[in-house]
């Protein structure tokens, strides 16, 4: 493996000078030589950083890279933002390009134009180019992403990383193919950046070495202290706690892409670590774990006291003292946090799990192995407490909320375990045997339906968000052509959007859409998009947690054309149909995407997938933010809502 790094830093703007960004870039280069001794580095700082210089960086070093190298790109220096340009409004759903000022940005040229800032779409482009050589391409920005920001806080010795924004310049100044661009699909690289894109990024004074970026840093520290396995999402949570040190800084570093993949894996490259949902932090006032109210975490009553544990010891246990829209805040319970440790969490226990089940009430069930079932309910929390998902139930007991059956039959004249719906309806394949393993097998099962099925439930009625983000279906031009001017799909009586494949010659040719969020509050909004299957899966690949600005409209998948498909292995024959329910998530704050992601039923934890023992949608449904009628102006930690679109592709007869 060979790594191939650009490292650009620039203090020496003409205007607004930085002071820590060339130590930023000497700290990071020092760093490589001794992670990776033959690491091939080009180093452009001040007067070298030019527009044409990074770009020639990108195409004629990091190009080199080929598989199994890398190639790693780190900007430390300013950042400015411009308005989206319609062509690219579907990409940037709060409105706004971010840019990275090169030194040379707003010189002015013979022809009397001057030299563009590098825009977020001409860096994707190029990282695109360096992408499709194949090598693993991790790009690090410590440069503010948003602008409107002045340059020095008063009094405080902190230089903010912003410039005013400015007009974009014609489009012919920009790289071609830029215009109307769009990154190919998947996660073509792994970014860490200093701060969301409404946020500036901050210098802050180090001791005696002057002013150091506060990301690079904290990223830098972060590398030192964790062991060399650590993710990169590891390292973003370590980052994030250094930077606390640093006093409150409005300021909180990103991950991309931000769902399970290509971010856990090590720096620079290497196995990716199925990621845990959940992770403790330090946050603003003691320890928090990024579960909050809209992943399912039930409002603290004199009753009810959620604990989570450290995933993988049991031992270290975390009580719920405050819930928050998208966090909590928590005490650890007999033990220290270490500031330069990353804790994994999964929730351990909840006062009532939100899913019953009936083990064992239909004739001819075999009562030896309902037993087994029960047991292995009693057994299947971590630490080998009670499960957390699902409880045991009478068949007369009233209860709200989802609820299964386990039998205990023969079938064929074979014993197996099969779990049932509420209306008898077949809710996954059989499990075969009655025998202990069988019985533990079923439970899982059971426990992966009910956390499915309490994500898919998972609604806040007197949320003062409800309405505020609609979500629209719209068919896709089967020619290509734009779909702005093309009315949304209207849903049936039962409420559910139907798209329907079309026979083309002698093949089946799914439907394309696209998928658009509408914001109507006056305010900006995190919104995230779950797609829930009917083989009871969940992600959101789709639309992960992004701000969408007020009055804004943001687009899946960036704008692209969907194709919706019956699931690998359905055969697409008349009559064949498949289920999803669209699910949105409206925060006030970014809500953790993993919390949100369940592998289908059946599907092995491989690379990339979680492990569907430690989902969020273990959480319990969420309680309403307030009491019916009270006019109170102010949610305590914020509000969230949420709307289901149901949806069902099929195969005409």
């Amino acid at each position: 493996m060979t790594v191939y790094a650009v490292l650009v830093g620039i203090d020496a703007y003409p205007d607004q000078p930085l002071y820590g960004a060339v130590a930023d870039i000497d700290a990071a280069h020092e760093f490589l030589v001794r992670r990776a001794p033959g690491a091939r580095v080009l180093e452009l700082t001040d007067g070298r950083a030019t527009r044409g210089a990074v770009i020639d960086g990108f195409r004629e070093h990091l190009r080199r890279a080929g598989p199994g190298d890398v190639a790693l790109f780190w900007f430390s220096g300013h950042g400015r933002r411009h308005a989206v340009p319609d062509v690219h409004r579907w990409v940037e759903p709060d409105g706004w390009l971010q840019t990275l000022v090169c030194v040379d940005s707003g010189e002015r040229l013979p022809d009397g134009t001057a030299t563009p800032d590098l825009l977020d779409k001409e860096l994707s482009l190029l990282l695109a180019e360096v992408a499709e050589r194949g090598p693993h391409v991790v790009v690090v920005l410590d440069s503010c992403r948003s602008g409107g920001a002045t340059r020095d806080l008063p009094g405080s010795g902190v230089v903010v990383r912003s410039l005013e924004p400015v007009a974009p310049a014609a489009p012919g100044a920009y790289l071609p193919g830029v215009e109307g661009y769009l990154p190919p699909p998947g996660d073509t690289h792994v970014l860490l950046a200093a701060s969301r894109a409404d946020e500036v990024a901050h210098e802050v004074p180090i001791g005696g070495a002057g002013l150091r970026g506060a990301f690079s840093h904290a990223l830098l520290g972060a590398l030192a202290s964790a062991a060399a396995t650590a993710t990169y999402r590891d390292l973003l949570t370590l980052a994030h706690s250094q930077m606390l040190g640093f006093g409150l800084l409005p300021q909180h570093p990103v991950l991309a892409p931000p769902h399970a993949g290509a971010a856990d894996q090590p720096f620079l490259g290497g196995a990716v670590v199925p990621p845990a949902p959940f992770r403790l932090r330090l946050g603003a006032v003691g320890w928090e774990v990024d579960a909050g109210r809209c992943h399912g975490l039930p409002e603290l009553t004199a009753d009810t006291t959620p604990l989570f544990t450290v995933a993988g010891r049991p031992d270290r246990v975390l009580r719920v003292e405050a819930v928050d829209a998208v966090s909590c805040r928590v005490t650890p319970l007999g033990w220290d946090p270490g500031f330069d440790e990353v804790y994994p969490v999964v929730l351990a226990t909840v006062p009532v799990p939100p899913c019953t089940v009936v083990v064992g009430a239909h004739p001819g069930d075999n009562p030896v192995a309902a037993e087994r079932v029960r047991a292995a309910l009693r057994t299947a929390g971590p630490g080998g407490g009670p499960s957390p998902d699902v409880r045991t139930a009478a068949p007369d007991d009233s209860v709200t909320g989802p609820r299964l059956c386990i039998t205990a039959p023969l079938r064929d004249g074979r014993p197996v375990f099969r779990v049932l719906r509420a209306d008898g309806s077949p809710a996954a394949p059989d499990v075969p045997g009655h025998d202990p393993a069988s019985a533990a097998r079923v439970v899982a099962v059971a426990e992966h339906v009910a956390r499915w099925e309490t994500l898919l439930r998972l609604d806040n009625p007197l949320s003062r968000l409800a309405g505020a983000v609609r979500v629209e279906i719209v068919a896709a031009d089967p020619d290509g052509g734009p779909v702005d001017g093309r009315p949304p799909l209207r849903p049936a009586d039962d409420g559910r959007i139907r798209l329907v494949y079309r026979r083309v010659g002698e093949s089946w040719v799914a439907p394309q859409v696209v998928v658009r969020l509408h914001n109507d509050a006056s305010r900006p909004l995190w919104c995230t998009l779950v797609d829930l299957t009917d083989r009871y899966r969940a992600h959101t690949r789709l639309f992960p947690c992004a701000r969408v600005a007020a009055g804004g409209v943001a687009a899946a998948a960036e704008g692209r054309p969907i194709p919706v498909t019956l699931p690998r292995g359905r055969p697409v024959a008349p009559g064949a149909s498949a289920r999803d329910w669209l699910k949105l998530i409206v925060t006030e704050e970014p809500a953790t995407g993993l919390s949100f992601e369940l592998p289908a039923l059946g599907e092995p934890v491989t690379r990339g997938a979680l492990d569907p023992r430690a989902v969020a949608a273990r959480l319990r449904r969420g309680a309403p933010t307030r009491e019916m009628g009270v006019e109170d102006d102010h949610v305590a930690g914020g509000d969230w809502a949420s709307v289901v679109l149901p949806v069902v592709t099929m195969v005409p007869g």
